[in-house]
């Protein structure tokens, strides 16, 4: 096999201009096209990112409120049950306060029918 130096430097000028035309009407448009497929998923990425803060944020927030309502509902409880042993003790005092004058009133009016039958 014979290599022709004419037909070396013509293919070789051939892989030159190929190469040329790949890269302006090819490899620049793809990277053009990749460049801006990236700054969209950055773009995406960051509102992404600001989104999860946000919620993040908000959910430290319900945390606290929750923790703020829990608290207010322990404090409400305490004073419904002091409340309530108030009121407890007030119906025990007025309930033995009644008894002993239902037990003297009874203790009189025994005292009177003894008196009675005795004079009787």
């Amino acid at each position: 096999m014979k290599i022709d130096v004419w037909t070396l430097a013509l293919q070789a000028i051939n892989v030159g201009l190929l190469l040329w035309l790949l890269q302006r009407f090819l490899y620049k448009p793809i990277s053009a096209v990749i460049v801006q497929r990236q700054q969209a998923a950055a773009a995406l990425n960051a509102e992404a990112e600001a989104a999860r803060a946000k919620a993040e944020a908000e959910r430290a927030q319900l945390a606290a409120e929750r923790a703020q309502l829990v608290s207010g509902r322990e404090q409400l409880l305490a004073e419904a049950r002091s409340a309530a042993q108030q009121q407890r003790e007030a119906i025990l005092a007025a309930a033995t306060e009644e008894v002993a004058q239902r037990a003297a009133a009874a203790g009189k009016a025994l005292a009177q029918e003894r008196r009675d039958a005795i004079e009787a």
